[in-house]
């Protein structure tokens, strides 16, 4: 009989893990909390973490958080999307250690994202539907 390794279930107990955090995104979730939740011991959460992540659970939720903030950021869905805004949906309650650790991860800052997104999208409707030769 073959049993199930342990590869297997660090990442089966990483998936369940991440399906929470998922589910609870806009939320700052603890460890506890989440190993209960899955129902592991904060341990072998954080183990399964390292080994299948190469990261703690907390700092992976907060990369998965900081990537959704990046995307809505990029794609924003009005003229009247902010960065505060966007940053406190994902969880994000502390907007200077926010914006710091956004721009050590992505190289800028969340607001330059944004004006980037919102310069792209003018500089590509600016001229639609123009007929006229220069």
């Amino acid at each position: 009989m073959a049993f199930p390794s342990r590869t297997s279930d660090l990442e089966q107990i990483v998936r369940r893990a991440e399906a929470f955090l998922s589910a609870h995104v806009g939320e700052s979730v603890p460890i506890t909390q989440l190993s209960a939740t899955i129902g592991v011991k904060p341990r072998r959460l954080r183990v399964a973490f390292r080994e299948v992540r190469g990261m703690s659970p907390r700092r992976c939720a907060v990369h998965t958080r900081l990537a959704l903030v990046r995307r809505a950021l990029s794609h924003p869905e009005t003229g009247r999307t902010t960065v505060t805004a966007v940053a406190t949906d994902y969880g994000f309650l502390e907007l200077g250690r926010f914006a710091g650790t956004y721009k050590a991860v992505f190289g800028e800052t969340p607001s330059a994202t944004l004006r980037g997104a919102r310069g792209a999208e003018l500089a590509t409707t600016s001229c639609q539907g123009s007929e006229e030769s220069f």
